[in-house]
C-alpha cells in the first residue's frame, strides 16, 4: 500500500476515530469489533479508499469505505441502517480495527489478539520484524563489502521522490535523517526503499547526515548516476518550447542571482527542485515554469528513462497529445515561458472561433466490442484531439466515489440532469440544483443529492472559463507557426453528454478514454443514429468511419379504413415509408423505428434517416405503430408489412397532428368528418338545460356541461376536476339529464355511476332534487345488476361492488360510466382500479377534486380512466414524464376540466385556516421522546433487516404511534388523571362555539380521539352527531339530514376516511382537524364539507399541532405535497414528479 495513503491516517487523531458514530452506534460497533468481524482491510488504488470487509448476520459481507478528509474518518457502508442514517455499527467496527492495526495499541479500551493485529497490519503493507526475511552470517559478511549508497528515484505514476537503499546502511542513520521510529526504520532498511515525508525540507539533512556517516547519495541522469549535491541559492526558471527540424523540443533554463544560465533537465518528481546536467538540484522557487513542464510531461507519454523532460516530438505528435489552458492569456509569451521556431523567438497565432469546426469521427471495427469517438477541433487543414479536455469535463463524475453509480437508473437519470444543466445558463443551473432536493426520485437521500451537487460544483468550474474560452496549443505544419484554437467548451461538454446513455461507472470511465460498448444487437447503428442527430443539434461536423454522414427525409403515407363501418374508435392503417427515394422494406422498417437503420448512398456514404420536425415524435409514433405485433406481421423474407395495423382514434389523433411534419394521411370520410370537427373547434356549444331538470346552472357550471358533452360527442373520456364544493354532481346531472333525453328514440345503453358507499344517498337526494323524472336505482347486494337493466336509466354501485361482480359489470355495455371520488382508483396496481378497466362503456367521466395526492402514478391512474391508453403504459408514461414532463402533461390537458373557487364563486364566503400551536403536558413530553427513541431504532432495523416495502410498513407503523401520543397518550392506553390539551381546549371551544350559535366539524382519523371528544362533550352538556366507519350506510343519511336542520346538534364528530368526501354540511361554519395529516388533498376535502354552494357565512378552518412534534414537521411535508397538486393539475407546466410518503419523508418525520 502507497505509504502516503496510509499516512493519510496515521495522522488523523483519535477523535476522528470515535466521530464516526454517535454514543449508541459506537458501543454496538465496538462489541461487533470484539467479535473479529472485521476480516479484511485493504487500500482501493482507483477509489483511493480503505475498503474494509466485514462478515454479520447476512449471506453476503458488509463493504465499509473509509477515507480521511478535512480532519475527519468520513465512512459509508452498504448497510440499509446506513443509508437511513448515515451510521452503522459496521463502520465503528471498521474505523477501530484500522486505528488498531495502524497504532497497534488498543482503541477504547478494546485490545485485540497479536495475531489478529499483525494480520490486519500485513494487509496494509507494514513488514513486521517477525516476518522479515533472516539474514545469514555468509550474507551479512557479503553485504558489508558493498558500500553504502542511496539511489534517488522518481515514480512514474505518482511523481514521488523514493531512495533505494543500496549496500547496508548504518544503524541509526535512517531515524536520523527523516522522522521515522527506530522500529520503522528497521521494516524500511530490511524493505530496501524509503521515502521523505517533507522532500524539500528533508533532503538537505539526509545530504550532511550521509556525508557524516558516509553514504554515498546519487541521482540518475541520462543513465548515469551522478552524486546528488544542491546548488546554492535560487534560479528563475524558463521553459522553452522550440520548433526545430519538424519536432518541438522543450527545455528548461535556469538563471541565477548572477546572470548565469544553466540548463534544466527538468523538475524533480512533483517538487520544485531543478535537476541540473551534472546531477545538482537547484531551487527553482514557485515558478509558473515549473507548472508548464509538469503540464506538458503529464500530456506527452515519450519521456526520458530518468522521467525528466519528455524527448522530442514530431509536430504532428505534438498536436495529437494537445495541451489545454483554460484561459488565453496563459498562452502569452513573457518571462516563465518562451516560444521559439529554430531557436529564434516565436509569437503565437490566436485562431478565432468562427474559423474552428468541432468535429468527431466514429470509429469501430465489424468485430469490435467497443468504438472510438474522436472528438477534435479542425482548423487551418489541422485535426487536433480534444481527448484531454474530455477527461477534464468527466473528472467531476468520476471523482465521485461510493455505491450511487450501482444503480442504473440512477445513472441515466445523472446523465438526463447533466446534459440539462450544461446547457442552462446561470439562472437555470441555480433552478436545477433546487429540483435535485426533492424532485428527482433517483437522487433522494442526503449522500445522492450531496454527490450530484459536488458533480455540479466541479462542472461550474470547468464551464466558468467559458467567457475568456479554452484553448488548445498546436502547431502549423505548413508554415511552423505556434497556434492556439478556441474550444466551444459548453458545446463539447454537451456533446459528450448527449452522444451516448452510460448505464455504469465503467461505462463512463469508457467515455474517458474516448470508447464507447457497441456490444448486443443493433448497438452500433442506434449510436450511429443518436451521434448524428446529437451532431446536427450541436453543430459538429461527424463522421463515420471517416466517411461523410448526411441524413435524408422519410416518407410517410398513411391510408386508413375503419375497422368496421359501424365503429369509428379503431382504424386500421396501412403504411408505406420511403427514405432516399426508394420504398423500406419491412426489415429496414424494423431497423428504422428502432433507430439502427443505416443506408449507402451510390458514393458510398453514410445516410440517417431524417424523421422531421419533430423526429423524436416521430420515431415514437412509428415505434408504437410496428409494437403492435398482434395485430402487424412482416413477411418471412422481410420485403413489406403484409397485415394492416390498428389503431385507436385517440392514437390516430397523434398521427393527425404530424401532418404539419409532411405526413401524408388518407382516412375515410366517415372519420375525416370527424376529425376536422376536432381541427375546426373553435369554442364549445353552449348547453341546452333538458326538460324536466331543476337546476338554474351557473355560468362555469353550464361550460362544464357543455365541455363533457363535447367529448362524449367525439368519443374520448373526462375527468371534471373543479375544486371541492363547485357542484360536479350537478354538472353530471345535467349532461346526463341532457343524454337521456337525445338518446331516448334510440338509446344504446344505461348509465352506471360508480361511487363509494357514504355517498350514495347523497346521489339519490341529488337526482330526486335536480332530475325527479329520471328512474335511479341502487345494486348493493350481490345480483341486483340484472333487475336494475330492465327498469333503470341510471345505475348507483359502489367501487367494492364492482370488484366483486367484475363479470357482470364488463357483459353489459353501458353507455357512461361516472367514477365518483375518482381518486379511489389512484393505484394503478389496486384490484378496484383493475376492475374499473374492464367496466364495458362507451364514454368514461372521472369526477375527483384531487385527481393528484402524493404522486405521478395516481396521476396517470386517474387519467388512464377517463381516457384508456392517452399514456400508454406506466413505464412509458414515467420515462416520458422524465425526459418531456410539459408535453406528456399537455397530451392530458383537453380532458381535464378544473376549476378552484377562489377564481370561480367571488360570492363564496371566505375560508380562513390557520394552526393553533399547543405545549404537550409533561407526562406527554416525557412518552413522545421515549416513543422517538423506541421509533429511531425500530425503524433503522426494519430498513438494515427487511425488504424496502416492509420497511415502509414497519415506518408508517412507528410514526401513527408518534401520532396518537400528540393527540393523547390514551390512544395507546395510556390512562390521564385530566384532559390531554388538545381536548382541553376543545373542551372550552365547544360551550363557547354553541352559546355563539355556530356549527362545527370535528375531524379525526383516530376512533379514539372521537371517542374522547365524546366524552368531553357530554361533560360539556352539548349535542353531537357521530359519524365513523362502523355506522350503518341507512343511518349516514339521516344523520347528515339532522345535522344540516336547523335545531339539530350543533356539532358532527367524524372520522376523516367515512366522512371526508361527497357530504353537504353546510350548516357548519368551523371545522376543527384534530389530528393533522401530511396529505393537504384529503384534509381539504374534508374542510371543503362546510365550505361549498350553499355555505353563507365564513368558515374557519383550525389545526391543533403539538410544538416541537412530529406534527408540526408534518406542516412542511403538507406544503410539498400541496406543491406536488399545483403543478400537475393547476399549472401543468410546473412539474414535479416527487414520490409520496418516501423513505426520505420517513427521516424527516422521525429526525427533523
Amino acid at each position: 500500500m502507497n505509504s502516503d495513503a496510509l499516512r493519510v491516517f496515521e495522522d488523523l487523531p483519535v477523535e476522528a476515530f470515535r466521530r464516526v458514530a454517535d454514543p449508541t452506534y459506537l458501543q454496538q460497533g465496538l462489541a461487533y469489533f470484539r467479535t473479529h468481524a472485521v476480516k479484511n482491510l485493504r487500500w482501493d488504488s482507483v477509489s483511493r479508499e480503505m475498503v474494509a470487509t466485514i462478515w454479520g448476520s447476512r449471506s453476503k459481507p458488509y463493504r465499509v469505505d473509509l477515507w480521511g478528509e478535512s480532519g475527519n474518518l468520513e465512512h459509508r457502508c452498504d448497510c440499509p441502517a446506513w443509508e437511513n442514517l448515515g451510521q452503522c455499527k459496521h463502520c465503528v467496527a471498521a474505523a477501530a480495527a484500522l486505528y488498531s492495526a495502524i497504532h497497534e495499541k488498543s482503541f477504547e479500551g478494546i485490545s485485540m489478539p497479536d495475531t489478529y493485529i499483525r494480520e490486519l497490519r500485513r494487509q496494509l503493507g507494514y513488514v513486521s520484524l517477525e516476518d522479515a526475511p533472516t539474514v545469514s552470517h555468509a550474507q551479512v559478511a557479503k553485504v558489508t563489502t558493498v558500500k553504502n549508497t542511496l539511489l534517488l528515484t522518481v515514480k512514474p505514476s505518482t511523481g514521488d521522490i523514493a531512495f533505494k537503499i543500496l549496500g547496508q546502511l548504518p544503524g541509526g542513520f535512517l531515524s536520523a535523517v527523516a522522522s521515522i521510529s527506530e522500529g520503522d526504520a528497521t521494516a524500511r532498511r530490511l524493505a530496501r526503499e524509503f521515502s521523505l515525508q517533507d522532500v524539500e525540507a528533508e533532503l538537505p539533512l539526509l545530504l550532511s547526515e550521509a556525508n557524516e556517516h558516509g553514504v554515498e547519495v546519487l541521482i540518475e541522469v541520462g543513465q548515469v548516476r551522478k552524486p546528488l549535491k544542491i546548488g546554492e541559492g535560487t534560479l528563475q526558471p524558463q521553459y522553452v518550447l522550440n520548433i526545430c527540424d519538424d519536432e518541438v523540443v522543450a527545455k528548461m533554463i535556469g538563471q541565477s542571482d548572477t546572470g548565469e544560465r544553466l540548463e534544466i533537465l527538468g523538475a524533480l518528481g512533483n517538487t520544485y527542485w531543478g535537476v541540473a546536467e551534472d546531477g545538482t538540484l537547484y531551487d527553482l522557487g514557485d515558478n509558473s515554469a515549473v507548472e508548464y513542464y509538469h503540464l506538458f510531461s503529464a500530456r506527452h507519454d515519450s519521456v526520458r528513462s530518468d522521467g525528466l523532460l519528455p524527448s522530442p516530438l514530431s509536430i504532428d505528435d505534438f498536436s495529437m497529445h494537445a495541451t489545454v489552458l483554460p484561459f488565453e492569456q496563459a498562452w502569452v509569451a513573457g518571462a516563465q515561458l518562451r516560444f521559439a521556431c529554430e531557436g529564434e523567438d516565436s509569437t503565437i497565432i490566436h485562431v478565432e472561433e468562427k474559423d474552428v469546426r468541432l468535429a468527431v469521427n466514429m470509429t469501430a471495427g465489424p468485430n469490435a466490442r467497443t468504438a472510438a469517438l474522436g472528438f477534435a477541433i479542425e482548423a487551418r487543414g489541422h485535426r487536433i484531439s480534444l481527448l484531454p479536455l474530455i477527461q477534464h469535463i468527466l473528472q467531476p463524475v468520476l471523482e465521485q466515489r461510493g455505491d450511487f453509480f450501482n444503480a442504473k437508473s440512477r445513472v441515466r437519470a445523472l446523465m438526463d440532469t447533466l446534459r440539462q444543466y450544461v446547457a442552462a445558463d446561470a439562472e437555470g443551473r441555480l433552478r436545477i440544483r433546487a429540483r435535485v432536493s426533492g424532485e428527482i426520485p433517483e437522487f433522494f437521500g442526503a449522500y445522492q443529492e450531496s454527490i450530484v451537487l459536488k458533480i455540479f460544483s466541479g462542472l461550474d468550474q470547468v464551464l466558468s472559463a467559458e467567457a475568456d474560452g479554452y484553448r488548445v496549443l498546436g502547431v502549423d505544419s505548413a508554415t511552423a507557426e505556434w497556434v492556439s484554437y478556441p474550444i466551444p467548451i459548453q458545446r463539447l461538454a454537451m456533446s459528450i453528454f448527449s452522444f451516448f446513455e452510460p448505464e455504469t461507472r465503467d461505462d463512463i470511465r469508457l467515455l474517458e478514454k474516448g470508447h464507447f460498448s457497441v456490444e448486443g444487437t443493433g448497438a452500433r447503428e442506434t449510436m450511429l443514429q443518436r451521434a448524428s442527430l446529437v451532431s446536427r443539434t450541436m453543430q459538429v461536423d461527424f463522421k463515420y468511419e471517416n466517411q461523410s454522414v448526411r441524413s435524408a427525409p422519410v416518407k410517410v403515407e398513411l391510408t386508413s379504413e375503419l375497422e368496421r363501418k359501424s365503429d369509428i374508435d379503431w382504424f386500421a392503417l396501412h403504411p408505406s415509408i420511403q427514405c432516399n427515394d426508394r420504398q423500406l422494406s419491412g426489415a429496414e422498417w424494423q431497423l428504422l423505428v428502432r433507430g439502427e437503420l443505416l443506408l449507402r448512398d451510390d458514393e458510398g456514404n453514410w445516410i440517417i434517416p431524417d424523421l422531421g420536425v419533430d423526429e423524436e415524435a416521430s420515431m415514437h409514433l412509428l415505434a408504437e405503430m410496428f409494437a403492435k405485433k398482434d395485430r402487424a406481421r412482416v413477411s418471412k423474407r422481410g420485403e413489406h408489412v403484409e397485415e394492416a395495423i390498428q389503431i385507436s382514434r385517440l392514437e390516430m389523433l397523434d398521427w393527425l397532428s404530424m401532418r404539419r411534419s409532411g405526413l401524408k394521411i388518407t382516412l375515410p370520410p366517415e372519420a375525416e368528418e370527424l376529425f376536422q370537427s376536432l381541427r375546426d373547434f373553435e369554442q364549445l356549444a353552449p348547453f341546452t338545460l333538458p326538460k324536466g331538470f331543476n337546476a338554474d346552472l351557473r355560468p362555469y357550471q353550464n361550460e362544464g356541461c357543455a365541455w363533457i358533452e363535447f367529448l362524449y360527442q367525439h368519443r374520448f373520456g373526462a375527468c371534471l376536476a373543479d375544486d371541492m364544493g363547485l357542484g360536479k354532481t350537478v354538472q353530471t346531472i345535467g349532461f346526463i339529464a341532457e343524454r337521456l333525453q337525445t338518446d331516448l328514440k334510440d338509446k344504446t345503453g344505461a348509465i352506471l355511476i360508480v361511487l363509494p358507499p357514504s355517498l350514495v344517498f347523497n346521489w339519490l337526494d341529488e337526482f330526486e332534487r335536480f332530475a325527479p323524472d329520471i328512474r335511479v336505482q341502487d345494486c348493493l347486494t350481490r345480483g341486483s345488476l340484472g333487475s336494475a337493466l330492465e327498469t333503470a336509466e341510471v345505475i348507483l354501485t359502489t367501487y367494492d361492488r364492482v370488484r366483486v361482480e367484475v363479470a357482470a359489470y364488463e357483459a353489459h355495455h353501458f353507455d357512461v360510466v361516472v367514477f365518483d371520488e375518482a381518486h379511489s382508483l389512484k393505484n394503478v396496481t389496486a384490484a378496484r382500479t383493475k376492475a374499473a378497466a374492464r367496466v364495458t362503456r362507451r364514454f368514461t367521466l372521472c369526477l375527483t377534486g384531487t385527481p393528484v395526492e402524493n404522486n405521478i402514478s395516481e396521476f396517470y391512474s386517474v387519467l388512464s380512466t377517463s381516457v384508456p391508453g392517452i399514456f400508454g403504459t406506466l413505464k412509458h408514461f414515467k420515462e416520458a414524464f422524465r425526459r418531456d414532463p410539459e408535453r406528456l402533461l399537455g397530451r392530458a390537458k383537453p380532458f381535464i376540466l378544473r376549476r378552484t373557487k377562489d377564481k370561480i364563486l367571488k360570492e363564496l364566503p371566505r375560508k380562513e385556516e390557520h394552526e393553533l400551536f399547543l405545549e404537550m403536558s409533561p407526562m406527554q413530553k416525557e412518552m413522545y421522546a421515549r416513543t422517538v427513541a423506541e421509533v429511531r431504532e425500530e425503524v433503522a432495523e426494519a430498513f438494515e433487516d427487511r425488504p424496502g416495502q416492509q420497511a415502509g410498513i414497519v415506518a408508517l407503523a412507528a410514526i401513527l404511534r408518534l401520532r396518537q401520543v400528540c393527540v393523547s397518550p390514551e390512544l395507546l392506553n395510556k390512562p390521564l388523571k385530566e384532559l390531554s390539551p388538545k381536548f382541553a381546549y376543545m373542551a372550552d371551544r365547544l360551550e363557547e362555539l354553541e352559546s355563539e350559535g355556530n356549527a362545527a366539524l370535528v375531524f379525526s382519523q383516530f376512533r379514539g380521539a372521537l371517542d374522547q371528544m365524546e366524552k368531553v362533550a357530554k361533560q360539556a352538556g352539548v349535542r353531537y352527531l357521530r359519524m365513523d366507519g362502523h355506522t350503518p350506510m341507512a343511518k349516514r343519511k339521516k344523520l347528515v339530514q339532522e345535522f344540516q336542520s336547523e335545531d339539530g346538534p350543533s356539532f358532527f364528530f367524524i372520522s376523516l376516511k367515512t366522512g371526508g368526501v361527497g357530504l353537504n354540511l353546510t350548516r357548519a361554519n368551523y371545522v376543527f382537524h384534530v389530528d393533522p395529516w401530511w396529505n393537504p388533498a384529503v384534509e381539504n376535502q374534508a374542510s371543503d364539507r362546510a365550505h361549498r354552494i350553499g355555505q353563507k357565512r365564513s368558515v374557519f378552518v383550525q389545526r391543533l399541532v403539538m410544538k416541537h412534534t412530529i406534527e408540526e414537521r408534518m406542516l412542511d411535508l403538507k406544503a410539498r405535497k400541496a406543491e406536488l397538486f399545483r403543478q400537475l393539475v393547476d399549472e401543468p407546466s410546473a412539474q414535479s414528479s416527487h414520490s409520496g410518503l418516501s423513505r426520505t419523508d420517513f427521516e424527516f418525520l422521525i429526525n427533523g
